[in-house]
């Protein structure tokens, strides 16, 4: 079992590594980690901001947040996603149901989005797409 840092330390190693296997406690001390660091970038840079505006404009602290946490996003955009596949292969999942359970709801979201009249099974759809990942992630390893 790997540790909190360790795993973020793996997160990084493995950047564009899609082979090879990632434990849960892997994945999730990943995601933990990455959680903690989105949570200390929107408070630093929203504090920061505000205090040099004097806490007059928050909408502006919030936008400055919101770009300090899509550059960190798109660092960790390739390897999130390798750290999915290897935990799906791991679960002994075929990396094929990534595709099927993130970028189908992820489209359906946005014609969702565009759409007028939403057809309410859409929604249930994208639903039980992600806790069919959900569940995925949570599985115990292969042998």
């Amino acid at each position: 079992m790997v540790g909190l840092f360790e795993s973020y330390s793996l997160f990084f190693k493995n950047y564009f590594h899609l082979s090879g296997k990632s434990s849960r406690s892997e994945y999730w001390f990943a995601v933990l980690m990455n959680f903690i660091i989105r949570l200390i970038i929107s408070i630093l840079i929203f504090t920061i901001y505000s205090v040099f505006t004097g806490a007059s404009d928050l909408i502006l602290s919030l936008f400055f947040a919101i770009i300090g946490l899509v550059i960190y996003e798109l660092i960790i955009l390739i390897p999130s996603i390798n750290l999915i596949i290897r935990r799906y292969r791991d679960a002994g999942i075929s990396p094929v149901w990534f595709i099927v359970t993130n970028f189908v709801p992820f489209v359906m979201g946005i014609f969702a989005s565009i759409m007028e009249n939403v057809p309410y099974y859409l929604n249930i759809i994208i639903l039980v797409l992600l806790i069919i990942d959900f569940i995925i992630k949570i599985m115990p390893s292969k042998k």
